[in-house]
């Protein structure tokens, strides 16, 4: 990353001051970024499409609003670090002056995808088997409740991993000395800082289902005064739900990678480095 050449100014900022520049980011690349965010969320919003609606005991439609609305809740958690990993990769690209290319951001993801499945996939992977392995789905909530301790440390005391796979691209593992794996370089960068990084993820959490449930709200009226029809079948609550809570993990990728580069500014002292530079420069004109 070469610190005097960014889209975004270098310095410390509050939570609040976080939320408002990715407002502005996702208003600079609304388009690309849409475009990548739909890349990685796609998939995903398929397979939860099979997964639920193949299901009887939650696609039941007199229970589809509480039972349904909670399994997918816990599949995209879950899903996001997966699903959001084209956007990210966007974004440290662009952000940085550079050209995104799609065989550069493709390319990257290939490589990172390993430690992707290795680090962040399997929650998902043991979600999915238990569905297939249990059609009522009763494992399952026995699995979710025993992920929700590991889903609170993870969001909440390590929520960066995405980033350092995707960015950093340290290896998985080590023995040489004069290198640093993925997993250390987690503990390093997140160990001094949590309980700032705890308040944030209450802020994002917050925020995220305040706004998730806008949407729904909003997506509902614009279809009931299109159709004059306030009542949803299956289908369409499934899609609404599915497209609002999507919508929610884009904007939360910014803001995550934007967590991430305040976090590493403050860690790292990047707002001091560019500043000594800029002083060298004012200096070295004057003695010329």
């Amino acid at each position: 990353m070469q610190l005097d050449r960014t889209r975004i100014t270098i310095r410390e900022r509050t939570t609040f001051e976080l939320f408002d520049l990715a407002l502005r980011v996702v208003r600079s690349f609304a388009g690309p970024l849409f475009r990548w965010v739909l890349v990685g969320v796609l998939p995903f919003a398929l397979l939860n499409h099979w997964v639920l609606a193949g299901n009887p005991f939650i696609y039941e439609p007199e229970q589809l609003g509480a039972t349904y609305t909670w399994w997918l809740l816990c599949l995209v958690v879950l899903e996001m670090p997966l699903a959001t990993a084209p956007a990210t990769l966007y974004l440290g690209q662009v952000l940085f002056h550079q050209t995104p290319t799609r065989s550069r951001i493709f390319g990257d993801l290939a490589r990172s995808l390993p430690q992707l499945l290795v680090l962040q996939g399997w929650p998902l992977a043991g979600l999915l088997f238990c569905f297939w392995i249990d059609e009522a789905s009763i494992t399952g909530m026995y699995v979710v409740l025993a992920m929700v301790p590991f889903c609170f440390f993870r969001f909440g005391f390590r929520p960066y991993m995405n980033e350092i796979i995707l960015l950093e691209r340290n290896p998985l593992s080590t023995s040489n000395a004069t290198r640093i794996s993925t997993p250390r370089r987690s503990k390093a960068l997140h160990s001094w800082s949590q309980g700032e990084l705890f308040e944030r993820f209450l802020a994002s959490l917050l925020f995220g289902s305040g706004l998730a449930l806008q949407l729904c709200a909003v997506a509902w009226g614009a279809k009931s005064w299109l159709t004059g029809n306030a009542e949803l079948s299956p289908n369409v609550f499934a899609i609404l739900l599915q497209a609002s809570l999507w919508a929610v993990v884009g904007f939360f990728a910014v803001v995550r990678f934007l967590c991430y580069l305040d976090l590493r500014i403050r860690r790292e002292g990047w707002e001091v480095d560019l500043r000594m530079r800029a002083e060298a420069a004012r200096l070295s004109k004057e003695l010329i």
